[in-house]
């Protein structure tokens, strides 16, 4: 009986270590914690910084649905960086450009959100049948421009 309560020990402080080792969003071996990890919104992508500084978008493509086009037939999308982190969005944060007639997507608005350019975002009238675009993600560090990133969208109903 002692075997066992040694081996449950040695497996408790191993599991536990591993738990530690990948914080609360990841469980070991079984997987990630969805109580911890959000599900991927497509119209609120988040931005990351590694501690490599690249650029890293928790979704990629993004998805566009029917459920994320408006009454209006517009798509507005709003990437996200770290509250209270050294990063922000330039003027020039998003720029979406190559499509399937290698033009942006019809109607497009960009623009930074708030004083703090935390926040970019950008809207366009979503094109008829499928689509996928290529887009340009920028992010300073002060006055640092880091290596852009060029994800997709992809649409269509």
């Amino acid at each position: 009986m002692k075997k066992w309560r040694v081996i449950f020990a040695v497996c408790t402080v191993f599991l536990g270590g591993c738990a530690h080792f990948y914080g609360e969003a990841r469980l070991g071996l079984e997987g990630f914690n969805p109580r911890v990890v959000r599900q991927p919104q497509p119209l609120f992508p988040n931005v990351f910084i590694t501690n490599s500084g690249h650029i890293v978008v928790d979704q990629e493509p993004i998805r566009i649905g029917k459920r994320e086009v408006g009454r209006d037939g517009r798509v507005t999308i709003s990437w996200a960086l770290a509250a209270g982190s050294p990063y922000t969005f330039p003027s020039n944060g998003i720029v979406i450009g190559s499509g399937p007639a290698g033009g942006a997507p019809p109607d497009l608005k960009c623009s930074v959100q708030g004083s703090l350019a935390k926040v970019f975002e950008c809207s366009y009238r979503a094109p008829e049948g499928r689509y996928r675009y290529k887009y340009t993600v920028y992010v300073r560090r002060g006055n640092e421009l880091l290596e852009a990133l060029d994800p997709n969208i992809t649409g269509g109903h």
